[in-house]
């Protein structure tokens, strides 16, 4: 995917100008998301001086409230209390084994979240604007791995064309599935930010060949990176597996699709030994194996069900749509236009593959979960089509490309690309 360096610009303006527009891009967000914060201070401000019930849910605000609920309880009774799993007071799931004890204790998604949360509120307090104020820091997070995918996607998929990162920045902190659910104190923020980590994780897969030492690291990474994503957001599961050989596909470095496979493999291993961890938690619980195992597979086979419409192939529709909502351009457009585009402007035969193979694999990823778990992602439509944030990033790290490729249309011949 890499043209060469551009030069349209004088030398000393090509060398500050592209700083100081990813400067601009990082101000903007933040005074975005500053004024978010400010304005939901204020609402609770004015719904207190009316003696209204404040709430500091926000960004799926039901599932922000359950795990509030969950954290004060940790702070009350301590983690052991329930084996690290949330206790939602009041909140009783339709789960296929109740607890002995008649509690409602959660098994169905990991506690990564609450523990995110209890950390942040042992330094913050759990106050109303301290839990408002807190939805800074996974924000920061998402920020901040916005910038490592630019960053590295210069190195590794632009040759070091400095117009990159500020124009992959912006243009994924410009839409509202990357700066709104940022502000997620669920698992949707931090859920994101291992994504594109992972599509960084791929970009430094495809330029580490001949490198042993660095291909272990990377590896270790994979699977450090899959194990947090599973028990921040166990939605994202299959997008987050996929984004490094996504990311390995599109590199400038034409490497053997191998280590990118081991990366992507890597991640599902991180991901099944959270959900191990998670399953252990379970048994211990129930004081019991097999009713944890049978919770697990039985909610499993009750979240695919065919329940109520829409049914898959209209909800395939569907869910291209509501990922316009989040990332401007509907899901399915993205894929054609993504296709099209590797295909009309990828000169050599091996881009124009890998380039196709990437777009595909982000969508159909990207489509897994709400259609194997067909049942929750109706019940979940206002959130699931989050998941096309690998699709989105994809379609934005192409279209870079294509500027970096029209901006090099004059140069007599560009850098010579890896074998």
């Amino acid at each position: 995917m890499c043209y060469g360096r551009a030069a349209l610009l004088p030398p000393q303006v090509d060398a500050w100008l592209p700083r100081v527009v990813l400067a601009l891009v990082v101000v903007v967000f933040a005074q975005n998301q500053w004024v978010q914060v400010q304005s939901e201070l204020d609402r609770v401000a004015f719904e207190e001086e009316r003696g209204l019930l404040a709430s500091p849910g926000l960004v799926d605000a039901d599932s922000e409230l359950l795990t509030i609920a969950a954290v004060r309880y940790f702070r009350k009774h301590g983690l052991l209390s329930t084996m690290g799993l949330q206790h939602y007071d009041g909140f009783w799931s339709d789960t296929p084994v109740a607890h002995p004890s008649g509690d409602p204790i959660y098994t169905h998604y990991l506690p990564g979240p609450e523990y995110a949360l209890l950390g942040l509120v042992g330094l913050a307090g759990d106050s109303r604007n301290a839990l408002i104020r807190l939805r800074l820091v996974p924000s920061a997070l998402v920020l901040l791995s916005v910038l490592v995918l630019g960053f590295v996607a210069r190195t590794h998929a632009f040759c070091g064309w400095r117009w990159a990162p500020p124009l992959v920045c912006g243009l994924l902190l410009v839409v509202p599935g990357t700066w709104y659910w940022s502000l997620s104190l669920y698992g949707h923020s931090y859920s994101t930010a291992c994504t594109l980590l992972g599509l960084a994780l791929g970009f430094a897969a495809a330029h580490s060949e001949g490198q042993s030492g660095q291909h272990r690291r990377l590896l270790l990474a994979g699977v450090a990176l899959g194990f947090v994503s599973n028990y921040m957001l166990l939605e994202a599961c299959f997008v987050v597996c996929a984004a490094p050989l996504v990311a390995f596909l599109l590199a400038s470095r034409r490497a053997p699709v191998g280590f990118g496979l081991q990366v992507a493999v890597a991640v599902g291993i991180g991901l099944t030994l959270a959900f191990a961890l998670h399953l252990v938690q379970v048994a211990l619980v129930f004081e019991s194996f097999s009713m944890a195992v049978e919770d697990q597979f039985q909610t499993a086979l009750r979240r695919m069900a065919e329940k109520r419409p829409p049914h898959r192939p209209e909800l395939l529709l569907r869910l291209s749509e509501a990922a316009g909502q989040m990332f401007v351009v509907e899901a399915l457009p993205m894929l054609g236009a993504g296709l099209v585009a590797v295909w009309a402007f990828s000169q050599e035969r091996w881009r124009r593959q890998r380039g196709v193979a990437a777009v595909a694999l982000a969508t159909i990823a990207a489509y897994v979960y709400p259609m194997l778990f067909k049942h929750h992602a109706v019940l979940h439509m206002y959130r699931v089509p989050r998941l096309f944030v690998l699709l989105y990033a994809t379609f934005i790290l192409i279209l870079v490309a294509m500027l970096c490729g029209w901006s090099q249309r004059d140069q007599p011949s560009p850098q010579p690309e890896g074998t």
